[in-house]
């Protein structure tokens, strides 16, 4: 009887596993190169302006994947179809990735002579 449940149990786990990790036919990112291939290229704009591509396309078009400004992300508005640019763990990792080229070229300028106050 004992055997009889470890067995059991072995084999709910390896369908389990085999479907959180995307193996078998029940792969939870079935169109993931689908998706990632019609992922845009966004380019920078005839004033500077560096654009990225949202990170999910539109939900309710899913060929629709816009692009928004390097500088509207995490600004407190929706720019993005889903609201995924106003992320609030992608918004963290942002602001600290910030924060640390600001160090990064503050610290670079004063080696090469310019000063802040």
């Amino acid at each position: 009887m004992n055997f009889r449940f470890i067995v059991f149990a072995l084999c709910v786990s390896r369908a389990v596993a085999q479907s959180a990790f995307g193996h078998g036919s029940h792969r939870p990112l079935n169109d993931a190169d689908e998706v990632a291939a019609s992922r845009p290229i966004c380019d920078t704009d005839r004033h500077g302006n560096k654009y990225m591509p949202c990170a999910t396309p539109d939900l309710g078009n899913g060929r629709n994947w816009p692009c928004i400004k390097i500088t509207d992300l995490c600004n407190g508005r929706r720019d993005c179809p889903n609201g995924d640019d106003e992320d609030h763990l992608h918004c963290f990792y942002h602001k600290y990735r910030l924060e640390e080229f600001q160090k990064l070229r503050k610290m670079l300028d004063e080696i090469r002579g310019k000063r802040y106050v």
